[in-house]
């Protein structure tokens, strides 16, 4: 039996509250081919990059004390501070071969708001080094506003006292969330994902905005067009940039349909160590109303 999820983060339905997130980064340049850096998180007091190293062969890796991230177009060297799942030069480390991975992080200074482009340099030659990283920082895009109310019986008490002025598309619903992952076209694995969430979805002006049970904001809305007699759906996925639309298939007054594609570079983070160039992560989700139920 499914259970409802009430995790305030998910790779589908919101947004990191954890800081500025970027996955999978576009890289201008980079001196080693083996390593891919998979996130960059911005916090209140870090940068923290997440490294993922796959070998062609066994090496022996580790990470120089002057490893640093200098802000595109200056000379600031912020240093690195804590080296995570790997060790400080000149203590190494094996790592595997080419059926293998190694995950590690390194943790440097906080970032100004204003910085989008960085180097990440380790040591001059020869090193890990990246060169003009983009970065999701300081974004001008504002996060929308909370509900108000703060659990699912605040919401249940909202939809029964309403249920007479809503519109049909409002209330607390169910939603199945089926993700398949795709190579070159064929289908790869049919249930990459499978979870069942709850939702609330509320009139705010002109659009419908979705929330979690604890009424923070989902970074996704429906909006009515008349032209199409239908709703159409959009979701901004904050850690990739990328804001990605389509109309609702309807079957009823309490079930609804969408089905859309992942951004690329979050199915390349959702699927790395099997991803090839072209997999796509297809995402179907089913709503079902659960308050209040159309009267008949």
């Amino acid at each position: 039996m499914k259970k409802f999820s009430f995790l305030i983060y998910t790779l589908f339905f919101t947004f990191s509250l954890q800081g500025q997130v970027t996955l999978f980064p576009e890289i201008k340049r980079q001196d080693e081919m083996n390593l891919l850096i998979k996130k960059i998180e911005i916090t209140d007091q870090f940068t923290i990059i997440d490294f993922y190293y796959r070998a062609d062969y066994e090496a022996w890796i580790c990470a120089e004390k002057s490893f640093n991230i200098n802000p595109a177009g200056t000379d600031t060297r912020l240093y690195m501070i804590v080296a995570k799942n790997i060790r400080v030069c000149p203590k190494m480390q094996k790592v595997g071969s080419f059926n293998d991975h190694h995950d590690f992080q390194i943790w440097f200074p906080y970032l100004n708001k204003d910085i989008r482009k960085i180097n990440i340099i380790e040591k001059a030659r020869d090193g890990f080094n990246f060169y003009g990283v983009k970065i999701n920082n300081g974004q001008i895009r504002p996060v929308p506003d909370s509900s108000g109310f703060k659990s699912v019986e605040s919401f249940k008490e909202y939809f029964t006292n309403n249920s007479g002025s809503l519109d049909p598309i409002e209330g607390l619903w169910a939603v199945h969330i089926v993700s398949s992952a795709y190579q070159q076209g064929a289908l790869l694995e049919k249930r990459f994902s499978d979870t069942l969430y709850r939702v609330a979805i509320m009139k705010k002006g002109d659009i419908f905005q979705i929330y979690n049970p604890d009424g923070s904001p989902v970074e996704a809305v429906l909006k009515w067009i008349n032209g199409g007699e239908r709703y159409y759906f959009t979701r901004y996925f904050r850690d990739v940039d990328k804001e990605l639309s389509e109309y609702v298939k309807t079957g009823s007054s309490d079930f609804f349909e969408i089905s859309i594609k992942l951004p690329a570079r979050l199915a390349r983070y959702l699927l790395i160590d099997k991803y090839f160039l072209g997999d796509e992560i297809r995402q179907h989700m089913s709503f079902k109303k659960e308050l209040p139920l159309p009267s008949y």
